[in-house]
């Protein structure tokens, strides 16, 4: 039986679609061999035009599509909610709550459970989703790192004297757009062939996740499963 996996996208830009396009192929020439079960968007038809080019990318290629606006969603109560939480620099007890209503409905829209990749999907999960599915997410720190967008992590990692070569070369000029230009470049460069050779591994059956554990044929891989090798 082959790997069913559910993906999760916002399809707000141009990458998190060259990305899904990626994954797409690579299951269409058979390096993942798993099949995509559904695409997940919490964005419906004619909030944005990209999102629009997005859903009928999905449609044109014949993957279920479950679609759930996050913005309409309860929107007087979302809006206060992020009120409350800009106003106090930490989520509001509503945003929680609001975060968790939402998830509630997501979850009674999908399909049968199954591993869930989160591309270029924009907003946080709850607690509750996150025990009721494997979830793995493409973020731009390690374990335990910062929170947040990628120019937020990259920024919070350079305020707390990160070692890396790439950082400490630039540091010291103060010009964190070229900072940041060139720590993209070599994200982007590398994002697709990690989130590829993510769902391959589990698709081959050399990782799997049991009881939120991490698993080997070794055991549990408490330090993580590398992908360096692959990955240059």
């Amino acid at each position: 039986m082959s790997y069913k996996f559910g993906i999760f996208s916002t399809g707000r830009d141009n990458e998190a679609i060259h990305l899904f396009q990626e994954v797409y192929d690579s299951v269409k020439i058979g390096i993942i061999n798993g099949k995509i079960a559904y695409l997940f968007c919490n964005r419906e038809q004619g909030e944005e035009k990209i999102t629009d080019s997005f859903i009928k990318l999905v449609r044109d290629y014949g993957i279920e599509l479950i679609t759930f606006s996050s913005k309409r969603f309860k929107n007087v109560m979302r809006e206060k909610a992020i009120e409350e939480t800009e106003r106090i620099k930490r989520d509001s007890p509503l945003l929680i709550q609001w975060r968790n209503e939402y998830d509630r409905q997501v979850m009674e829209r999908l399909p049968a459970p199954s591993d869930i990749y989160l591309i270029g999907y924009m907003l946080i999960i709850g607690p509750e989703m996150c025990k009721s599915y494997n979830i793995l997410n493409l973020h731009p720190a390690p374990p335990g790192g910062p929170q947040g967008s990628w120019q937020e992590v990259m920024r919070k990692l350079i305020e707390s004297n990160a070692k890396e070569a790439l950082w400490e070369e630039y540091r010291s000029t103060g010009n964190y757009s070229k900072l940041f230009s060139k720590i993209r470049e070599e994200e982007f460069r590398r994002e697709s062939p990690l989130v590829i050779h993510t769902i391959k591994t589990f698709a081959d059956g050399k990782v799997w996740i049991d009881k939120k554990k991490v698993m080997t044929s070794e055991g549990e891989a408490t330090k993580g499963y590398s992908l360096n090798e692959v990955i240059k």
